[in-house]
Parts: C-alpha cells; structure tokens; sequence
C-alpha cells in the first residue's frame, strides 16, 4: 500500500502540466528556420506568394500619383475658359 502511494507522489510530476514559458529560439535557430523559409517560398509559384502577401494584408499599399500634367492641364482649360467668358460645367 505504501509503495503504490510513493509510486503515486512521484508520476504526478511527470502528469502535471508544465508552467513554465517556452524559451525563445536562440538566433542561430532563427536564421536557419528563415533559410528554411525562403528557400521554401523561392521553389514556390510567384503567383501563389502574391495571393497569399494579398490574404496576409502584407501587399504594398497603392498610391495614386496625381499627374501634373492634368493638373497643369486643368488649370490651363479653366483659365482660358474664364477669359472667354464661358461658364464652368459643375
């Protein structure tokens, strides 16, 4: 009886959950699971990476680049347009 309650105390800390915090990878594991990756995603389709660069939200943002020369262009046609004395079309 008293060897199944020793056997007992002494599996409870191999059954207990662990709390401690997992440790962080030391940079060696990082750069070697990274060359894992890349080498990984350069085998892969491009197509399949811009898809999922697009679900991930890690796409580059498209800016609009306004063109001086519509903007010039604009001016120049209000400005002619005022001196003629033709009314602006809202």
């Amino acid at each position: 009886m008293l060897q199944v309650l020793l056997l007992a105390f002494l599996a409870m800390p191999l059954a207990a959950p662990k709390y401690h915090k997992n440790r962080r990878p030391t940079s060696h594991q990082v750069r070697r699971q990274a060359t894992q990756i890349v080498r990984y995603l350069k085998r892969t389709d491009p197509r399949i990476l811009k898809e999922v660069l697009r679900q991930m939200k890690w796409e580059p943002k498209k800016r609009r680049i306004k063109n001086p020369t519509k903007e010039f262009d604009q001016w120049y046609i209000d400005m002619m347009s005022d001196l003629a004395g033709i009314p602006k079309i809202k």
